[in-house]
């Protein structure tokens, strides 16, 4: 098996919020997506949208969060694959 010791779990989320505010402050796209819910939560209390379309917002929000993130992370990738090939 693994002789290896996993960080607890509140370490793991730790690591996880770090990578999302570490997106959020360097990631232009995801900077504009903050910004887009922020405003579609001012619009849906401005008027005054039910628990149902709340409960949609927040999904679509939540999605298009988790693909922004996904992408970021294949583009990273990408990019260290491009530098490794520079580097030889």
């Amino acid at each position: 098996m693994d002789s290896q010791k996993k960080d607890p779990l509140y370490k793991s989320f730790g690591y996880a919020f770090e990578g999302i505010g570490t997106c959020i402050k360097k990631e232009r796209n995801m900077k504009i997506h903050c910004a887009a819910a922020i405003l579609v939560v001012i619009a849906g209390v401005i008027l005054k949208i039910s628990s149902l379309e709340w409960c949609i917002c927040l999904t679509l929000f939540g999605l298009i969060m988790a693909l922004e993130l996904v992408n970021t992370a294949v583009d990273l990738q990408r990019l260290q694959k491009i530098q490794q090939q520079v580097r030889f």
